[in-house]
């Protein structure tokens, strides 16, 4: 092996590199929860327009990901191929940041429309390039398990955060609301931090060490991606398992207050599952460094399809509380450990590439697996959405037994076959063979 490939990465430089996880989570959190109901009720926009301008931008986002992957796999600097781009993203995330959560009370759509526009640009230079960087500064499986590790403490630590924000900068000590004064100050707080701990990262984090890429097209890229055997089964076990988490995310909640009524605990119910994963971390990397990624995938994903079908037999009510905490808290911690393992494989079939093609594509095939991402969880959203939806479920008013019935069978049949599949397809996940390590070893040493 080549000596920079033995020379683990200090532990504080994957801290300063898994740094801005922290902020880009605490930033998504209410871009994932509370953004249109905070513009529908305190700006002049309506419902409609707010889902069709994040539509659009969504829809950007996810064509605008592999343009800008090539670029970043393509064009080698001095500075590397990967912080050149990563220190562009910096004030152009943190404007779009700034930009959403701090809108004006009368505004027309063009402000929102150019607000998330510019957030997608500046976030999908970031996050392509920060993966694909971390994935070629830590080449061993225990040191991507230890950098995926770090990613999500820090993420987690940024979901805690964002509970935080309503108790501490709401007028009314008594509200955990979003209001004009909390998402203020989340915008400022991101808007200032995000870049610091970006541009630190670059500053303190070692250069991507890659074998020699020899120029490429756009178009061979995407003829390689497709080709790869090992991307094939990877994209396939994902796909399935997005989609199946999707529906849990689009559900579980509206399953809380229409079936078990606790509408009221969905907070706390939140907060247990996202502590689990905090403190389910140091375990996961234990987990990483002993086992096989591959099976740890496939144990995981079917550890999901054996607890999703229990939705049907908890009991109603308050009484219900303690029972269903435990339960999200839980499924945190194999959420923790399968985000992880997104990463470590991601890393696996890079290698494998690299060392079958002589080419470089860390950053085109995170793209691509942001794509198979968005894919399965628009798949599962929409579908598990319109499925209860047209049983006539309905929030806040009465629900006949066959909608409820509806619900339940969806969250608990559903997922389990699709992260059964996932677990299946995994199994078939090309291990990573002795001549394709020596192959990327000796392409390092070079």
């Amino acid at each position: 092996m080549s000596e920079k490939e033995d020379t683990p990465i200090k532990y504080w430089q994957i801290s300063a590199y898994a740094g801005p996880a922290m902020i880009t989570s605490l930033a998504w959190m209410p871009l994932g929860y509370v953004i249109v109901k905070f513009y529908a009720k305190y700006t002049s926009l309506d419902i409609a327009t707010i889902g069709t301008i994040i539509l659009f931008a969504r829809l950007f986002d996810a064509v605008s990901d592999p343009a800008i992957a090539w670029l970043s796999d393509s064009m080698p600097t001095k500075w590397g191929r990967r912080k050149p781009w990563i220190v562009l993203s910096a004030p152009i995330t943190a404007t779009g940041f700034a930009l959403i959560f701090m809108p004006p009370s009368d505004i027309h759509w063009t402000y929102f429309l150019a607000a998330n526009i510019t957030l997608y640009v500046g976030w999908t230079f970031f996050e392509i390039t920060h993966i694909a960087w971390g994935l070629e500064v830590v080449h061993r499986p225990e040191q991507r398990a230890r950098l995926g590790v770090t990613l999500k403490v820090f993420a987690y630590i940024g979901s805690l955060l964002f509970f935080a924000f309503p108790f501490i900068f709401n007028p009314d000590p008594q509200s955990s609301e979003f209001t004009q004064p909390v998402m203020k100050a989340l915008g400022l707080t991101i808007a200032i931090s995000f870049p610091l701990l970006a541009l630190f990262s670059v500053n303190v984090v070692p250069q991507e060490a890659r074998a020699h890429s020899s120029p490429y097209s756009f178009i061979e890229t995407i003829r390689e991606i497709i080709g790869s055997r090992t991307f094939r089964f990877y994209a396939a076990a994902f796909i399935c398992w997005a989609c199946a988490d999707a529906i849990i995310v689009a559900l579980f909640l509206v399953y809380v207050d229409v079936y078990l009524d606790l509408s009221m605990y969905e907070g706390a119910i939140l907060l247990a599952a996202y502590c689990s994963r905090l403190v389910a971390a140091p375990f996961a990397y234990r987990l990483l460094k002993n086992f096989s990624h591959k099976t740890l995938w496939c144990y995981a994903t079917c550890a999901n399809a054996l607890l999703m079908p229990m939705v049907a037999i908890f009991p109603t009510g308050p009484g219900a509380m303690g029972i269903i905490m435990t339960y999200a808290a839980i499924i945190g911690v194999v959420d923790c450990l399968i985000g992880i393992l997104v990463i470590t494989l991601l890393g696996q079939v890079i290698d494998d590439d690299s060392a079958r093609t002589h080419h470089d594509k860390a950053a085109s095939y995170k793209a691509a697996t942001n794509l198979i991402e968005k894919t399965g969880r628009a798949l599962g959203t929409s579908s598990s959405l319109i499925i209860v939806g047209s049983s006539g479920l309905t929030v806040g008013g009465e629900s006949s037994d066959l909608s409820i019935v509806t619900l339940i069978a969806v969250l608990a049949v559903v997922p389990p076959l699709l992260n059964l599949m996932s677990s299946f397809l995994m199994s078939k996940f090309p291990t990573q063979s002795e001549h394709v390590r020596e192959a990327f070893a000796i392409e390092l040493s070079k």
